[in-house]
């Protein structure tokens, strides 16, 4: 008994010897000094970072006005019998709208006409009595002041005569006014009197615009005011109709709002389906090269709100945060994270050891 006692620690003491000496490599084989035969693992392949020129083009918004905008309005003191026309409507030039009470019209031109018939009758009477003095002035029987008064009065009557001419003539195109036509063809944009309202000289009544002739209207800053000129043509978009074109400056307002500091500029556009005044426009300027790093986007590997790329530093792998900005077809321009002359990731990282940049936290991208 007292033999396996001892048996016991014994083969407890060799197991634990031979476990620290396979630990420590002992019956491993030998590893001659010299080269290490490299396995053949697949190198990665790298894009090599670069700056490029680069042409931005500066958005501009605006709004798409009416190069035509007519306001018409009551001409005459009466009120407003009928409207025939709602907004939305096709109108054409010289088309009917609107029809107002003319009846104080018509007794003022009735009344014009009966003192022309008195004025007339008085001044044949005039011319008579003028005629009988000067046979009596010949025969010595009439003094030469009594000619006098009768000549002074067919004045008096023919000036009277020309002017109830001139008053009859405004009467009747008063009269006139009383039918308001369209004075341009176009689209009604608002109906702004109802029948029966009583209009004052000025008092607008419908507006209209022509469709067939619209502009883009924007505010540019000072600074890019002096690139631009009349008669040139620049690339305009109305998001809203997914349309896009080239518009010709017709107007530069030589007056800046001084809040704003810009100046407004209009451009000339040709018709659109589906485009109408107050519509969203955007004018598209396009600026001076500048050079900026540009990398492919299918390098980019994005987390969340953070954007980070597989950079190659003194043979390792680095997952670097870097800021982006525009995109220019299949490549984007990183802001800062990378330099010129550096090395991405393309292929598989496997050949060479992944670490992450300690030094550089995602903020210090930005």
């Amino acid at each position: 008994m007292s033999d396996i006692r001892w048996v016991r620690p014994l083969l407890a003491i060799a197991l634990l010897l031979l476990a620290v000496a396979w630990m420590a490599g002992l019956f491993n084989d030998t590893v001659t000094p010299g080269d290490k035969t490299l396995d053949n693992r697949p190198l990665p392949q790298l894009y090599e970072v670069e700056q490029q020129l680069v042409y931005d083009v500066e958005q501009i918004p605006g709004s798409v006005i009416a190069k035509h905008n007519t306001v018409v309005a009551s001409r005459v003191l009466a009120q407003l019998k009928s409207l025939t026309v709602r907004s939305g409507d096709t109108i054409q030039a010289g088309q009917l709208i609107a029809t107002l009470d003319d009846a104080d019209l018509r007794a003022q031109l009735r009344a014009v006409k009966a003192e022309q018939q008195a004025n007339l009758a008085q001044l044949s009477q005039a011319q008579k009595q003028l005629e009988r003095a000067l046979t009596l002035q010949q025969k010595g029987l009439v003094a030469h002041n009594q000619v006098d008064e009768w000549q002074t009065q067919v004045n008096e009557l023919s000036a009277r005569k020309a002017a109830l001419v001139q008053q009859q003539a405004g009467a009747e195109v008063a009269l006139g006014y009383t039918q308001v036509r369209a004075p341009i063809s176009g689209t009604l944009v608002a109906r702004l009197q109802e029948p029966g309202a009583m209009l004052n000289p000025g008092t607008p009544l419908v507006s209209i615009y022509n469709p067939a002739q619209l502009q883009v209207e924007v505010s540019v800053r000072e600074r890019l005011l002096p690139e631009l000129a009349v008669g040139e043509r620049y690339q305009i978009s109305i998001p809203a109709a997914e349309a896009t074109q080239y518009a010709t400056i017709s107007e530069l307002v030589p007056v800046a709002d001084r809040d704003a500091r810009s100046f407004t500029v209009k451009l000339d556009m040709q018709w659109m389906q589906g485009v109408i005044p107050g519509m969203y426009a955007v004018l598209k300027l396009p600026g001076n090269g500048r050079k900026a790093i540009l990398i492919p986007t299918s390098l980019v590997q994005h987390y969340g709100q953070l954007s980070k790329v597989a950079v190659l530093h003194n043979g390792q792998v680095q997952s670097r945060f870097i800021r982006l900005g525009r995109e220019y077809g299949e490549q984007v321009e990183v802001i800062s994270g990378l330099r010129a002359g550096e090395h991405l990731v393309t292929g598989s990282p496997t050949a060479l050891t992944t670490t992450t940049e300690k030094s550089q936290s995602p903020q210090a991208a930005f």
